[in-house]
C-alpha cells in the first residue's frame, strides 16, 4: 500500500486524508516487517530441513541398530539397521510402548526397561533376539540415558549389534 491522498484543504476531509495517509504508511511498515520475518522464517525452515536430512542420513548409515524410547517407554526412533536386525518395521512400531512390541524378547525388553526405570546405562554383551519369522539373532545391547535441554530425563537410547557375523567367524 503506497497510495496517498494529496491534501489541499484544511477541513474535515483533510483530517481524513491525513489519517488515511498515516494508516497506509503504517500498514506499509508492518507489511515490510512481516515480509522480512517471513524470509527469516523460510531460511530457518530450510536450515531445519537440512539438519533433519543430515540426521536421517546418519541414522540410515549406521551399521548398528538404534532405538530411542521416550520417558513413558514408547518407541520414538527405530533406524534402518534396527529394522534389518529385528525384522520389525519402524513405521509399524513407532509411537507404541516397547513392552508389547518386544514381549517375545524378555532379555532385550528387560535391559531396556531396567535401564529406563533406574535411569542407568546398561550393557548386555550377548543376548538372543527372536524375530517374528522365527530366526534367532545374537545381539550385543548398550543403553544410555537421553536428556532434554534442561538436563531432565528425556528417555532412553539403545544401540544394538547383530553378532551373527562374528559368531560365523568363530
Amino acid at each position: 500500500l503506497t497510495h496517498t491522498i494529496a491534501i489541499q484543504t484544511h477541513d474535515e476531509i483533510a483530517v481524513l486524508a491525513d489519517n488515511f495517509n498515516h494508516m497506509t504508511h503504517e500498514i506499509g511498515k508492518h507489511r515490510m516487517a512481516l515480509e522480512d520475518t517471513n524470509r527469516q522464517l523460510d531460511h530457518k525452515v530450510l536450515e531445519l530441513s537440512a539438519l533433519a536430512n543430515y540426521n536421517d542420513n546418519i541414522l540410515a548409515s549406521m551399521t548398528s541398530g538404534l532405538l530411542t524410547l521416550d520417558v513413558d517407554g514408547c518407541i520414538e526412533t527405530f533406524n534402518v539397521m534396527a529394522e534389518t536386525i529385528t525384522g520389525l518395521r519402524g513405521m509399524d512400531i513407532r509411537g507404541q510402548s516397547a513392552a508389547p512390541v518386544f514381549a517375545d524378547n524378555v532379555q532385550f525388553l528387560q535391559v531396556l526397561e531396567t535401564s529406563r526405570q533406574h535411569r542407568t546405562p546398561l550393557t548386555a554383551p550377548r543376548l538372543e533376539f527372536w524375530r517374528q519369522d522365527g530366526q534367532q539373532v545374537p545381539l550385543a545391547l548398550r543403553t544410555a540415558m537421553l536428556q532434554d535441554r534442561e538436563g531432565q530425563a528425556g528417555g532412553l537410547l539403545a544401540i544394538f549389534e547383530d553378532l551373527s557375523p562374528m559368531q560365523t567367524l568363530e
